[in-house]
């Protein structure tokens, strides 16, 4: 009953101070939004875990590329990163491995739908291992996955189809099983179809639309250093109880061994092993996406610094108000109480209204924000991010009224009872209060400022980099070519050595 008479109470005290309460909301709205939309994307980038069992125990494995004096390393590159591998390396690495579950092969491809009577359609696929299933733990809700017998030649032409594409063009039909899917190069038969939460590449502006089975072409099973291919990504399980670090000391004894064996083919060949999810995200793009996460912070305590001052400020016409109920025996934690529910109530008001915001800047920042960015698509503003919002309503909420509720809990009862009688807020005390806040606001703003400039002087840097050509009039364009491979023939990727990262 009490905690109703409150926030009673705390909307009418609002409603009587339209001027302050308007714009005390448009601080918090604006200062919790850019909170919650930054958090949003920084969640589903780099905080959020991967969707499979155990991921803790997924990694990317790969080659590097010993530095040189011909070839140094890049100035911002990353020095955990690992690239592509061979598929000559691969089928060593999966031989020779002690310390992997299972370790998988991934080439990225393109299809074409030829579905007899229905529209062409541009298909995003991947060859795959029969492995890539055991390592993410996934399995069908429809039919069955692949078989290592169907990494041979003759055996191949099979694919198990997205939820979504399954939908999409056989109306999810259960019976889809055992029927073929029309793609240019040969008829494959369908064998399964993966649960609708299933997506890999995790959070991929565009998703795969089918799985089908990798066969390593002929001439890449030996190795020829005049043709050296490197296009597969490479995923696997770790053991129970094998870290990162003794996998990486394992794959490094496989790779000095395939250098001995191997001289002209994986000469300055290094291999890398990193947790999946680092390997997706990049520890540039963590770093950076940190620090924007921080500034956004410093602008919410900003915003949580300017409201404070706005209720000292509207303090000194409560004085009298709260020196009355002193009087009338209020003890000072009810006067704490009431003043910091009407400031849970200020800013939960504002928290609906950040949402509204958030909502309309995350569309902006999924549309607007490079396909290059990790794990773009799963950018949303999901239960998590609204449970963040929740959390930002009661953090703001105490902050920007702890120290007013603090301060007009103690009224001085005799000034504050005489009309027109002015209240400790306009004191010595409440002076200094409102001038430390104040001097917070600046730091803050100072080291916001700072941040923004070396934000934008990188950014400069980056974009006045010399190319070493004039880049005036210039365009740029990039061409997959069909997939033209007689049915029969091996699965090697369709439109080159290089394909999209995982």
């Amino acid at each position: 009953m009490a905690m109703r008479d409150d926030i009673k109470a705390a909307f009418r005290s609002l409603a009587a101070s339209k001027t302050f309460t308007v714009v005390a909301l448009l601080v918090l709205a604006l200062g919790i939004g850019a909170s919650t939309a930054i958090f949003s994307v920084v969640d589903a980038v780099v905080l959020r875990g991967l969707p499979f069992d155990e991921a803790d125990r997924l990694v990317a494995v790969g080659q590097r590329r010993a530095p040189s004096a011909d070839e140094p390393a890049r100035p911002n590159a990353d020095p955990q990163s690992v690239s592509s591998a061979a598929p000559q390396n691969y089928m060593d690495w999966a031989a020779r491995q002690q310390v992997f579950e299972s370790i998988a092969a991934i080439a990225g491809t393109n299809f074409i739908l030829r579905e007899p009577g229905a529209e062409v359609e541009d298909l995003r696929g991947q060859r795959v291992t029969a492995s890539f299933f055991d390592v993410l733990r996934a399995e069908p809700r429809v039919g069955r996955r692949f078989r290592v017998e169907n990494e041979t030649d003759g055996q191949h032409l099979i694919a198990v189809l997205s939820d979504e594409l399954w939908t999409r063009r056989f109306g999810a039909d259960p019976n889809v099983v055992g029927k073929l899917i029309h793609l240019e190069g040969g008829p494959y038969e369908i064998v399964g179809v993966m649960p609708a939460g299933f997506k890999y590449p995790v959070g991929a502006a565009r998703p795969t639309d089918l799985w089908v089975p990798y066969v390593v072409p002929t001439d890449e099973r030996i190795r020829d250093p005049q043709q050296i291919s490197i296009y597969l990504s490479t995923i696997a399980r770790l053991k129970p109880g094998v870290s990162i670090g003794q996998a990486q000391a394992n794959m490094e004894q496989i790779a000095a061994a395939l250098e001995a064996e191997h001289p002209k083919w994986n000469k300055g060949s290094l291999v890398g092993v990193r947790p999946l999810r680092d390997h997706i995200v990049g520890a540039r793009t963590r770093q950076w996406m940190l620090l924007l996460l921080g500034a956004v912070g410093i602008v919410l305590l900003i915003a949580c610094a300017n409201v404070a001052n706005l209720l000292l400020a509207k303090s000194s016409s409560r004085e009298r108000e709260v020196g009355i109920r002193a009087a009338l025996g209020a003890g000072r934690w009810r006067l704490i109480r009431q003043l910091m529910v009407e400031s849970l109530v200020l800013s939960t008001i504002g928290t609906v209204l950040a949402v509204v915001l958030a909502w309309w800047a995350v569309g902006l920042l999924r549309t607007s924000m490079p396909e290059g960015v990790p794990r773009i698509a799963a950018i949303a503003l999901d239960w998590r991010v609204l449970g963040a919002a929740a959390l930002l309503s009661i953090v703001t909420g105490l902050l920007f009224g702890l120290v007013p509720a603090l301060q007009l809990s103690r009224p001085d009862l005799a000034g504050a009872l005489k009309e027109g009688g002015r209240g400790s807020s306009t004191g010595r005390a409440g002076q200094f209060t409102r001038n430390a806040l104040v001097v917070i606001e600046v730091q803050l703003a100072v080291i916001l400022l700072v941040g923004a400039a070396l934000f934008i002087g990188s950014f400069r840097a980056l974009v006045t980099i010399d190319p070493g050509f004039d880049p005036d009039d210039l365009l740029v364009t990039s061409l997959v070519p069909p997939l033209t491979m007689a049915a029969g023939t091996t699965g090697r990727p369709d439109h080159g050595p290089k394909v999209e990262a995982v």
